[in-house]
């Protein structure tokens, strides 16, 4: 159990807790690569994916901001703070606002054209 001044980062945190947030920069991480790599199969050969690439990044984007803030206002030891076991203050650090800044602004950069892809494909069926 951490007690104390005791300082972690990183993945080390998912050592002292069993639940699913624990895994959200790692979650967050995979969906950025996949996004990376939608936007450069779209610049490689924009014929593949012209359509859908603008509604994967915006939909990508959403579910990283989502998680991302989510992981800042989880409460990690809730459940012991409750309990009357006192335990060591657990402070996010840069990197998760970093990820969730980087989201907002891919979010905002896409939400216009996502919008329009939706319209396109709406107006087909």
């Amino acid at each position: 159990m951490l007690t104390g001044t005791t300082n972690y980062g990183g993945m080390s945190l998912g050592d002292y807790t069993d639940e699913w947030q624990a895994n959200i920069p790692l979650i967050s991480l995979i969906l950025a690569v996949i996004m990376i790599v939608v936007e450069i199969v779209d610049y490689m050969k924009p014929e593949m994916l012209a359509k859908y690439v603008s509604i994967i990044v915006f939909v990508l984007s959403l579910v990283i901001l989502v998680l991302g803030i989510l992981f800042i206002t989880w409460d990690i030891f809730g459940t012991l703070a409750t309990a009357g076991i006192t335990v060591a203050e657990v402070k996010v650090g840069m990197g998760c606002y970093v990820a969730i800044i980087g989201a907002a602004i891919s979010l905002i950069l896409s939400v216009g054209q996502a919008f329009e892809a939706f319209k396109k494909l709406a107006n087909k069926n």
